[in-house]
């Protein structure tokens, strides 16, 4: 026994890969969906709407710091003809990401009311488009 108080080498190796499972885990983009924005509304509107929040955002040190991974806005015909824009930003931490939601959602973005949500792909596989 040599007295030193630290771990093996061994289970070090694994703790290193369980604290980068966890904070790779703990800190996923998100995808956050506004539908029907105004058709004014521009990439730079998006960005600067997301960023009210995270400008408040509470800086501690180690933490991961949120930000906008990508921002764009979609544009969606029917079969009718009628096109509807939505915007889609991408964030991260996921904590970020559901302040986010919880503090815009209902907001007024150039002059209309938004809703903004969680964005979920819908996979390939699945009949019909349904989860």
């Amino acid at each position: 026994m040599s007295g030193d108080p630290r771990p093996s080498g061994a289970i070090l190796c694994v703790s290193r890969r369980l604290a980068f499972y966890l904070c790779a885990e703990a800190h996923r983009d998100v995808n956050l969906l506004i539908p029907r924005v105004a058709d004014s509304t521009t990439r730079k509107d998006l960005i600067h709407f997301a960023n009210k929040v995270l400008e408040k955002w509470l800086r501690l040190p180690f933490s991961a710091q949120p930000r906008i991974v990508s921002c764009r806005i979609l544009r969606i015909t029917d079969h009718v003809g009628v096109t509807q824009r939505h915007g889609l930003i991408n964030v991260t931490p996921d904590d970020a990401a559901l302040k986010i939601i919880r503090k815009l959602n209902g907001q007024y973005l150039n002059g209309k009311r938004v809703g903004v949500k969680q964005y979920r792909s819908v996979p390939d596989d699945s009949p019909d488009g349904l989860k």
